[in-house]
């Protein structure tokens, strides 16, 4: 079962219209829990009003339920929406590849190592996307994250603890 995070930011969650509290979100996945089903959560790096400390105070709250399943979004702004309205006001920019980059492999050495990171960027077709503009095929940046960690000699769980 996958449930959408995204932040563990009431703030965050508002601002961008989730509909949910990290409170729902938790009570949710306490349910799933409770019937012993996998769980999956998604999260969104670069949301508006979140830096890097933001980012990984998400990243420490979903390593902390240990899930079965991790997707990782970078910010996507979409055209037509209340992002993009900001965006065309210059209130708000997309994270640079680099930047995801960053916060991709701090995330993977928080996350613990048996959970299976499923995605580490999303795929919005360009005709809807207005930023980021130009996104590198999925596999140059998995690539990218791959080489990246084994030049610093790091791995997923690195820095995990099952009481952090």
């Amino acid at each position: 079962m996958e449930l959408g995070l995204q932040s563990a930011n009431d703030d965050t969650l508002r601002r961008v219209r989730r509909g949910h509290s990290v409170d729902d979100f938790s009570r949710a996945w306490a349910r799933l829990k409770e019937r012993r089903l996998p769980g999956t959560v998604h999260l969104i790096f670069g949301l508006p009003g979140e830096g890097r400390e933001e980012l990984l105070r998400t990243v420490r709250f979903a390593a902390g339920l240990q899930p079965e399943g991790v997707k990782i979004h970078n910010l996507h702004i979409c055209r037509g929406t209340p992002l993009y309205d900001e965006y065309l006001g210059g209130e708000i920019t997309a994270p640079s590849l680099e930047r995801h980059l960053e916060y991709v492999i701090r995330a993977l050495e928080l996350l613990p190592p048996g959970t299976v990171v499923m995605r580490l960027t999303c795929d919005t077709p360009a005709v809807h996307r207005a930023a980021p503009r130009p996104v590198p095929a999925k596999s140059a940046f998995y690539e990218a994250v791959r080489r990246e960690m084994l030049r610093r000699g790091t791995r997923q769980g690195r820095d995990w603890s099952p009481s952090a």
